[in-house]
């Protein structure tokens, strides 16, 4: 009888022993025991897999995870790390993220999981990017591409190829290919609320397409049918900006600002000194408010 109470004594011990802990963007680190983490509220969702040649559908119980984060620090960072005890890596996208998708498992089927087998489940990936034997979660700020070498108006670009979009859109990966010449790679995106993302195509955009709304405000949307104020990319309101590689797309408008920009995306952009290029290149005045940029010309950074 002594026996069993000393291994029930030790079994507790070890459930608070266990923790994982989320570190925001400036590295302050938030740990959690797995007795914490039970008396969070909880909810059910499902998951389906195949197991070893088995078709599974499964019902989990969990924490939501994105609200958890975004009350540790709401504002910038636009990427998770999920790290395994045995170093194991997933990195996933803000973007990709909802309350409703995103789950701290902590029991299968209405049996509680072991401290090993607690894992966070990210419902629409593949079971490659759940990850047990938690160690940490980390918050991940907007990582910058290096300033573009040439910009061009982007309602130029669009009057040019306007029959690129079907019923006003455009897939992301015509997009890239059209607009920058890549197949593949990181695009850059800045909106006029100010926020900035950076995505991955075809990792993150696969299923991506850019829309044009009634009065030429383009958005991101995850789906063909998705609207955009479902869409998980519902965060982000009038598209701007574009970068990819050393190439980027601008609204007209957004000239004037280029310097409030450059700052908000991390450029080391010294100078401030900007030149409009058509077959002369001359200096180009920030201070004046409305800025035109005539068909055949693109701006360059010195």
């Amino acid at each position: 009888m002594k026996r069993i109470a000393f291994v029930a004594l030790m079994l507790s011990a070890f459930t608070w022993l266990f923790s994982f802990s989320i570190y925001s963007t400036q590295g302050k680190e938030y740990a959690y025991s797995v007795q914490q983490l039970r008396n969070m509220p909880q909810t059910s969702f499902a998951t389906q897999r195949d197991k070893d040649g088995v078709y599974l559908s499964e019902t989990w119980q969990g924490v939501p995870l994105l609200p958890l984060l975004t009350g540790i620090q709401a504002e910038d960072w636009q990427n998770v790390r999920l790290e395994s005890q045995d170093g194991y890596l997933v990195h996933l996208n803000r973007y990709e993220l909802t309350q409703d998708n995103f789950f701290l498992a902590l029991s299968l089927q209405g049996s509680q999981l072991s401290e090993y087998d607690i894992r966070i489940i990210h419902t629409p990936s593949r079971e490659s990017a759940w990850v047990r034997n938690l160690k940490a979660v980390y918050l991940e700020d907007f990582q910058p591409l290096p300033q573009p070498k040439q910009l061009f108006g982007w309602e130029n670009w669009l009057q040019e190829n306007k029959t690129l979009f079907s019923s006003d859109q455009i897939h992301a990966g015509d997009l890239l290919l059209h607009a920058f010449g890549l197949q593949a790679g990181d695009l850059v995106i800045a909106d006029r609320q100010n926020h900035r993302v950076r995505l991955n195509f075809p990792s993150e955009l696969k299923q991506a397409f850019f829309r044009l709304g009634e009065k030429g405000e383009l958005q991101l949307v995850s789906g063909k049918e998705t609207t955009a104020r479902n869409s998980e990319f519902s965060e982000l309101g009038d598209i701007c900006y574009l970068q990819a590689g050393a190439t980027a797309l601008i609204k007209t408008d957004q000239v004037a600002k280029l310097s409030k920009l450059a700052r908000q995306l991390g450029w080391n952009w010294n100078s401030g000194e900007l030149y409009q290029v058509t077959a002369k290149k001359k200096p180009l005045n920030l201070k004046k408010k409305k800025l035109k940029l005539p068909h055949n010309c693109w701006l360059e950074l010195r």
